[in-house]
């Protein structure tokens, strides 16, 4: 009978010893399974943070390229792209923190590029004031320059058909002439192309445009009056229109400057753009290579 009873009470020592054991290795597959869940969790959210990144770059450098050429409202989608992209960078900083580990280099890489990226960026943002007066002043010469050069055109042909002299024939075709210049000036400066030589050339046709205005008008400058109740009237009517190209012309040569330096700054975004995807590349790679190396085998 004792016997019995020892035999008895080392079976229940041992079926006590087994559910620990098994008790054991549940909980530890629990917290395997909440620590896997875990860290793909994680591992989807840097990728995801990643994707959104690429996109907010790829926005910010389409917006700064329109927003130099005077469409205001990319100014503000810039900004709002900068601050998403900002978001997600100070919250990776949190999470990856410093160190020596792939993430962490690759992190602190993005950090600096992004750096000399977001540079540009306020550069275009800080001259919104002056595109937009820019733009401003560009679109209210085009809206004239067609009718100006109308009226340009009928004052050669009038004289052509008065037989006036060959030299006044001459000096009114120029008009047009630099009429259209002046316009294809306009444009290459709010494009970025070479936009101070642009701005020089603009000056330069503007003061002549305006020099034989005057002298057709009241017979100054060696150029002899134009007479004639039709071709004054014409006279006036381009004075009235040349006179809201002239009033602009100022602010356009003296903040040329300026604006190169704006236009520079979107154009070294574009160029840096592909820089900062290839650091959003390396922070992303081993977050995808442990992804990859937690799914199962097709083995």
């Amino acid at each position: 009978m004792k016997m019995f009873n020892a035999k008895k009470g080392g079976a229940k020592s041992g079926m006590k010893m087994y559910f620990f054991i098994m008790l054991c290795a549940v909980g530890a597959m629990v917290w395997t399974f909440v620590t896997v869940g875990e860290q793909a969790s994680r591992h989807q959210s840097r990728m995801t943070d990643v994707s959104e990144q690429l996109i907010q770059s790829q926005r910010i450098a389409k917006y700064a390229l329109a927003a130099t050429t005077g469409d205001d409202a990319a100014f503000g989608k810039m900004a709002k792209s900068k601050q998403a992209f900002s978001g997600i960078l100070k919250k990776q900083k949190t999470d990856f923190g410093p160190g020596e580990s792939p993430e962490s280099r690759a992190m602190a890489n993005l950090d600096k590029n992004w750096n000399g990226f977001r540079s540009n960026i306020d550069a275009v943002l800080e001259g919104r004031v002056l595109i937009s007066a820019m733009a401003e002043s560009t679109s209210l010469m085009s809206e004239v320059m067609p009718q100006l050069m109308e009226h340009t055109q009928d004052v050669t042909n009038t004289l052509v058909k008065q037989g006036a002299s060959s030299k006044q024939v001459k000096l009114a075709s120029n008009q047009s002439v630099l009429g259209q210049r002046i316009v294809n000036s306009m444009n290459d400066v709010m494009r970025g192309k070479d936009t101070e030589a642009a701005a020089i050339l603009f000056a330069a046709d503007t003061k002549e445009f305006g020099r034989v205005l005057d002298g057709f008008m009241r017979g100054t400058g060696g150029i002899k009056q134009l007479q004639g109740k039709t071709l004054k009237s014409k006279l006036q009517k381009i004075a009235l229109l040349f006179s809201r190209v002239s009033d602009n012309a100022g602010a356009i040569v003296e903040n040329a400057d300026e604006l190169v330096t704006i236009q520079a700054a979107a154009t070294g975004i574009t160029g840096q753009s592909e820089v900062l995807f290839l650091s959003l590349i390396h922070i992303s790679e081993p977050t995808r290579r442990a992804t990859i190396s937690r799914m199962p085998s097709s083995a």
